[in-house]
């Protein structure tokens, strides 16, 4: 995400004016971070929490379906800021 984050901040001081500059990187980061921090809120529980359920909804469901292709490229591409 860093890496993502110093991409588009040095392509909008690149590209616009420096006053601008800010402006040109959050409209550049919002969707992915966006959708990021939407998954990130989605799936924490099922690895952060005490519940006796969720890391068995984890273990049984959410990790065979990770690997049905192509789940596994998405899950890439989010990551990897290439899908947005």
């Amino acid at each position: 995400m860093a890496l993502l984050d110093a991409l588009a901040l040095a392509r909008a001081v690149e590209t616009s004016d420096l006053s601008d500059a800010s402006a040109t990187y959050a409209a550049a980061r919002k969707w992915h971070v966006s959708i990021y921090q939407a998954m990130s809120w989605a799936f924490t529980p099922q690895y952060q929490s005490n519940s006796r359920w969720l890391p068995v909804l984890r273990d049984r469901v959410l990790f065979p379906a990770s690997t049905i292709p192509p789940v596994p490229k998405l899950l890439t591409s989010l990551v990897c800021g290439s899908i947005i």
